[in-house]
């Protein structure tokens, strides 16, 4: 619990910090052998922000412990100006060692661990992940494709050499290729301990169907990446490496167009982390025609003709940028979008899988919304959005090519869409009065202290060790409580939290109950939405409606905390929730069945993930709201009617393959106590102690006390 006190601690050190990056910011193309001019061409035209390529040891090292980066400094300093993104391919063979052949001896792999930090600390000013090879399982000449071992091995090497030059070297992989995110490979290599090295999960998820059919793989691979990441680490981030579709092979550029917005989007959203697609020029490499632009004339000075895929990703970062700037200037924060969620769509009252709806907010929260639709489907239709915004609202529309449609209103039934495979994109159309309104507000807040003073706020802490934002959080957490008493650390083991003023820690307490929405005390006009129990949340057998609630709770109450809303004790609640209940639904004699989600363990797992991604968020450093599932601790109600003593001892231990619930260890410890003198009602007392050692595993020692005179 101490643990997890100190977490939501920093959390308030932290204050209100929206970490979804800014959606224009995501999307990125795999371009071989890059150039100055064809960087120049994809970041101030296209509105690319990362760059995707294979750097080849064998060229940089010709001669053992010598490295010439003359092959990779006119690009890698354009990316740097740019202010883009690289992924650099590490390479796995040099004809200096093990004869050329993919590294396999001990010498050859730590002369590509040598190589690999060399680049770093040569770059070490440019925005680079350097990723550990290119598809290895599928590499027919590769050892560790059926060696996961030696794969795991050389992971360690590598990235523990990366991360002891430069804390801040990004190592991502293993960049598996086709079915490989889906196989026992990826599985193994977890087990082999590579996510402790990893920062970053890259998959290739390439399909011959659709890219929605992709989402529920992306989230199969998270939970895996959850069950075998390492303590210290919730949420490790996973990004699509490379993914395309050739247009000779799905019918025509234009349809190539389609399905490269759809990759983006799908990937994006899914894991706020960027998109690559594969690949930047035709004729490249034979295939399919892959390229978003013809590239003709010698490499280094290319011409570059933009193909409908091309213009389609200037449409989308557009729209995305929401800053009506040219895209070599820099983006106005204040106006990007970042995405929301996706809404759920309902035909006959049924949500469907085959369309689409992407919600994106602007980052100052000014009122400016955009929307993203499509369905997977071959047949346009139309689809109506009751619940989006209000009746008379209007909202532009601007086809995936660039091209203006007609505006369209909301009528009493909602909003109607018509939705076809090219994504539109719509955008709310301001009302001038909201608009004026939205100017004063935000005029307003810049001399208003809406949040209440934290920590780090006062002239006593705020150049202290725990209040520097640029040290990691365990060091900050560790010198604040190297800073705190004795009595000021138990009075945190509390449930109502005491307040150390010396410090301007307020007081807090910790049952904030969300399991269905947020409890709060300020009236239903203000006040938190309320969904259906959680018994009936199992029903749905639906872990992304599950999820999209778990989303809406925990923006709602990391609202009320930014908000200031305190409980009916004046005291702050709102940065943590005591759900999801975990707890096995098997006899109604219990009497809260209707606050799990009924009692297939399986489901309760899927279930329970779902809800906790949704209310911490998926951001791999900040947490919006701490998830903190029940019941943990156990007490043994059974009092007895005979003078004795009696102990029982019992050990349970519940194993799921989630986010935040890969295994829980609760050990319950029952002392029933009798004596003959005492004449009164008998009466029990409850001594728990949780203590939660990571965001996946908690331990629980419960201690109950039952006492009662003999009956005659």
């Amino acid at each position: 619990m101490l643990l997890i006190i100190l977490s939501c601690l920093a959390l308030c050190i932290h204050g209100s910090v929206d970490t979804t990056p800014l959606a224009a910011s995501l999307l990125g193309i795999n371009a071989h052998t890059p150039t100055p001019k064809s960087i120049a061409f994809f970041h101030n035209v296209g509105g690319f922000s990362w760059i995707r390529d294979d750097n080849f040891w064998a060229n940089i090292e010709k001669t053992k412990g010598v490295y010439d980066y003359s092959s990779l400094t006119p690009y890698f300093h354009a990316i740097r100006d740019h202010n883009m993104g690289l992924i650099s391919i590490l390479s796995s063979n040099n004809p200096l060692y093990d004869s050329g052949k993919p590294c396999f001896s001990e010498d050859c792999i730590n002369a590509n661990k040598n190589y690999a930090v060399a680049l770093a600390q040569e770059f070490h000013d440019v925005n680079v992940m350097y990723e550990l090879y290119n598809e290895p399982n599928t590499c027919p000449d590769c050892p560790w494709a059926t060696n996961a071992s030696l794969y795991a091995h050389i992971t360690e090497v590598i990235g523990s050499a990366l991360h002891a030059a430069n804390n801040d070297t990004l190592f991502v992989g293993p960049a598996s290729g086709n079915t490989g995110y889906q196989s026992d490979w990826l599985q193994e290599i977890f087990e082999g301990g590579v996510l402790e090295f990893f920062d970053l999960v890259t998959i290739h998820p390439y399909r011959s169907d659709g890219p929605e059919m992709a989402y529920k793989d992306l989230l199969q691979v998270q939970d895996l990446i959850a069950e075998y990441a390492p303590f210290e680490t919730t949420n490790k981030p996973m990004l699509n490496g490379e993914w395309g579709y050739g247009a000779t092979t799905v019918g025509g550029e234009l349809k190539e167009a389609e399905l490269f917005v759809r990759v983006i989007l799908i990937t994006t959203s899914t894991t706020n982390q960027p998109s690559i697609w594969y690949q930047a020029c035709d004729p490249d490499d034979g295939d399919g025609a892959m390229g978003i632009v013809n590239c003709t004339g010698p490499m280094g000075n290319r011409t570059f003709t933009p193909l409908p895929a091309f213009v389609a990703a200037q449409t989308m970062v557009k729209a995305f940028r929401n800053d009506g700037r040219a895209f070599d200037q820099d983006l106005d924060e204040d106006l990007g979008m970042r995405f929301v969620r996706r809404i759920p769509v309902f035909q006959n009252g049924v949500d469907t899988d085959d369309d689409w709806v992407l919600l994106y907010r602007a980052n100052s929260d000014n009122g400016m919304l955009l929307l993203v639709a499509w369905t997977s489907s071959d047949i346009q239709h139309v689809v109506r959005l009751p619940a989006v915004y209000q009746q008379g609202e209007c909202w532009s529309q601007t086809g995936m090519l660039g091209e203006v449609m007609s505006d369209i209103c909301h009528d009493p039934r909602g909003l109607h869409v018509e939705v076809s495979s090219a994504p539109v994109f719509l955008t709310r159309i301001m009302p001038p009065s909201e608009k004026s309104q939205k100017s004063q507000k935000s005029q307003k807040s810049q001399n208003t202290v809406v949040i209440p003073p934290r920590v780090c706020t006062t002239t006593v802490t705020k150049d202290l060790p725990f209040c520097n934002v640029k040290l990691d959080h365990k060091e900050r957490v560790a010198d604040l409580v190297s800073r705190l008493s004795h009595d000021e650390k138990l009075a945190m083991m509390d449930v109502g939290q005491a307040a150390v003023p010396r410090f301007n820690i307020p007081a807090y307490h910790w049952g904030n109950e969300c399991l269905h929405g947020v409890v709060t005390n300020i009236g239903p006009a203000k006040g938190a939405t309320i969904f259906p129990q959680p018994i009936a949340f199992g029903a749905t057998f639906d872990s992304d409606l599950i999820g999209d609630i778990g989303e809406a709770i925990g923006n709602e109450s990391r609202a009320l905390h930014n908000g200031g809303i305190q409980n009916v004790k004046g005291v702050e609640q709102y940065l943590n929730c005591f759900s999801p209940n975990i707890n096995i639904f098997r006899d109604p004699r219990w009497g809260r069945g209707s606050e799990t989600y009924g009692e297939d363990t399986v489901l309760t797992s899927k279930l329970a993930s779902a809800m906790i991604r949704g209310l911490q968020g998926n951001n791999n450093k900040f947490v919006k709201v701490a998830a903190i599932t029940k019941h943990y601790m156990a007490c043994k109600s059974t009092l007895t009617f005979f003078s004795s003593v009696s102990l029982s001892v019992s050990l349970s231990v519940s194993l799921s393959l989630s986010l935040s619930l890969s295994l829980s260890l609760s050990l319950s410890l029952s002392l029933s106590l009798t004596h003959t003198q005492l004449r009164h009602s008998p009466f029990f007392f409850c001594l728990s102690l949780s203590l939660f050692l990571r965001p996946r595993c908690s331990l629980s020692l419960s201690l109950f006390f039952s006492h009662s005179h003999r009956q005659p």
